[in-house]
C-alpha cells in the first residue's frame, strides 16, 4: 500500500485531479480520509491490476445527507470525510 498526503485547503476539483494523476503512477485508489495537521490522505494498492482509465474513470462527489449518489454507470469505491477548502466534507469516490 502506498499513502500520499494532500493539503486540506484543496478544492474538490483539484482533489479529483490529484487522485486521477496519482492513481496512474501509484496504483488503484483503495481509501482516502482526513489526516492530522490539516491534511488528507489517499491510499493506493500498488499491487492491484492495471486500470484502463479511459474506460474506467473516477468521479469524486460530495454525498447528499451522508448518502453516496452514484452517477449513472458508476460504482462506489470509497466514502469518507475529507477537508475541502479547509472544511470537513463527506465525499464518495466512484468508478465507471
Amino acid at each position: 500500500m502506498i499513502e500520499m498526503e494532500f493539503n486540506g485547503n484543496t478544492s474538490l476539483a483539484d482533489l479529483e485531479i490529484f487522485m486521477r494523476q496519482r492513481e496512474r503512477a501509484a496504483g488503484t485508489i483503495i481509501s482516502f480520509g482526513i489526516k492530522s495537521g490539516g491534511y488528507n490522505y489517499v491510499q493506493f494498492d500498488e499491487n492491484g491490476l492495471p486500470i484502463d482509465h479511459q474506460a474506467h474513470p473516477i468521479e469524486l462527489k460530495p454525498t447528499v445527507g451522508g448518502a453516496p449518489i452514484a452517477p449513472a454507470g458508476f460504482s462506489l469505491v470509497h466514502q469518507a470525510d475529507c477537508l475541502v477548502l479547509g472544511a470537513k466534507q463527506n465525499l464518495a469516490l466512484f468508478r465507471k
